[in-house]
């Protein structure tokens, strides 16, 4: 008998936790707004408030405690798209501005994605995934943030596997960033954008479980810099910083434990610096300055070496190999 009633205990308990509704709050003041919101699964909440004209929002939630918060205020022709499937994803979409678009997809546990846009013509694409034979034992969640207040920006930050970061602040005008994040778990990205017309690519682990614990940071004030960052292994640190116009940074970074800074200041001619780590525990630092038109190409494999060039005035040019 003590069986029979801990088993209908146990089924009613299990029936109110299934029984759980989900939750839409919607606000729409303006013209021509258009919302559409689908929620398939329990105790999953969207919130969305639009103030302005021909604004679109699609919000979709499969799975359970999904968050979705969307807001546009005093804009016209924005677009926002956000899909969640799993478990305890949170998204947020801030618009103020015209004709920014902002799509947002998160597949797995407890994931968390904020995109601000206060500028117009804006585009900011998120993507966030998870092991699906591990998301749904334990979460290893990704965090994005991209806030956009130019105009012309544009943002892709893709996350899979484990426990990423990416943070995109683009405050300038035609900027682009592009970060991929598909190695194991645990790396680290941040770009920067205040100049107009900077490019920058982050790329940590092409192939999954190749890269993991490694850091890229971009700060791109100038104008018309681009930067390139690949990260294979784990332990990595990439610093870049272009104040000045027209620069090309490229680092690449197989092994463990290397370390790279590059700093391009010229401001009259394009400077290029290629700096290649291989092996484990090398470290590099280029720093260029003056009327530029500077090239430095540093290659390192091995282990334990270390590299320092400094180039000013005009014109200059160096070639570094070291091995063991």
């Amino acid at each position: 008998m003590k069986k029979i009633i801990f088993y209908a205990i146990a089924l009613m308990i299990s029936t109110v936790a299934f029984a759980q509704s989900n939750t839409s709050n919607g606000s729409q003041i303006g013209n021509g707004n258009s919302a559409t919101v689908d929620q398939i699964g329990n105790a999953n909440i969207s919130n969305l408030d639009v103030i302005g004209n021909s604004n679109i929002i699609d919000i979709d939630q499969v799975g359970f405690m999904n968050d979705s918060d969307a807001d546009i205020t005093n804009g016209s022709g924005n677009t926002g798209t956000v899909n969640q499937d799993g478990e305890n994803q949170f998204s947020m979409i801030n618009v103020t501005g015209d004709v920014n678009g902002a799509f947002v997809t998160q597949t797995g546990n407890s994931n968390t994605s904020d995109i601000s846009q206060s500028g117009s013509f804006n585009s900011a694409t998120v993507t966030q995934s998870e092991d699906p034979d591990d998301y749904n034992v334990i979460a290893w969640p990704h965090d994005s943030d991209i806030t956009q207040s130019g105009d012309g920006n544009a943002a892709i930050v893709v996350q899979e596997q484990f426990e990423h970061t990416s943070t995109i602040t683009q405050s300038g005008g035609g900027n682009n960033a592009d970060v991929y994040q598909g190695g194991f778990w645990l790396n680290n990205s941040n770009v920067e954008q205040s100049g107009d017309g900077n490019e920058a690519i982050v790329d940590q682990g092409t192939v999954p479980y190749d890269a993991a614990y490694n850091m890229s940071d971009v700060n791109q004030s100038g104008t018309d810099n681009r930067s390139e960052v690949l990260q294979i292994g784990e332990s990595h640190e990439s610093n870049i910083d272009q104040s000045g116009e027209g620069a090309l940074a490229t680092v690449n970074q197989d092994g463990d434990s290397h370390n790279s800074d590059v700093t391009q200041s010229s401001l009259l001619y394009a400077d290029t610096t290629l700096v290649n780590q291989w092996g484990s525990l090398q470290e590099s630092d280029v720093i260029q300055s003056g009327d530029g038109g500077h090239s430095a190409t540093v290659t390192q494999s091995g282990s334990d070496h270390y590299s320092i060039v400094t180039q000013s005035g005009m014109g200059q040019g160096i070639t570094v190999t070291q091995n063991n």
